[in-house]
């Protein structure tokens, strides 16, 4: 009787054995980013790193932040997602108010475009702009500068470059 719980316990642990094989061979060998995402480097991180926001769907971004990390770390394509450019989130495409203003600007596919008619209005616009795999937006104006925009906290656009305006968000377009 010995022998055969002996048998039973060792045909059991090879069967183990070879799922833990064949899951450990599903998982190194995965190409669907599908479970990737950030997890928290300790329990007090969690709600930061797991949380949702846009610096945690964005691979580089949760990686930057050493309360992060971006895994499965054992899924290879999960990590080549760190080399890759980031997707751009189009935070930037909507309806947007300038502080030398009260004219709408509207940002939408890569072109932004105004109502207004006044001399910014002919300088700037239209315009073109691009994601970056920062987080910012660059915008080439009509007139051939170029201006890096960062969201804030608050939702504002702060300016650097051929303008230092601020934009808020303009529900009015």
């Amino acid at each position: 009787m010995l022998r055969v719980a002996v048998l039973v316990g060792a045909a059991r642990a090879a069967s183990l054995d070879d799922h833990l094989a064949a899951t450990l061979d599903k998982v190194m060998t995965a190409t669907s980013t599908e479970d990737c995402q950030c997890f928290a480097n300790g329990e007090e991180n969690e709600a930061h790193c797991e949380g949702g926001g846009r610096a945690t769907r964005v691979p580089t971004l949760c990686n930057a932040d050493e309360r992060c990390h971006w895994g499965p770390e054992e899924i290879p394509a999960c990590i080549a997602m760190l080399s890759a450019p980031a997707a751009p989130t189009p935070w930037f495409d909507g309806c947007w108010g300038t502080n030398f203003g009260s004219y709408h600007i509207t940002a939408n596919k890569g072109t932004i475009t105004s109502d207004g008619t006044g001399f910014l209005s002919k300088i700037y616009y239209p315009a073109t702009y691009v994601y970056n795999s920062d987080g910012t937006v660059t915008a080439t104006w009509k007139n051939g500068g170029k201006s890096t925009g960062t969201k804030k906290a608050n939702g504002k656009i702060q300016w650097r470059g051929a303008t230092g305006s601020v934009w808020k968000p303009n529900t009015g377009c």
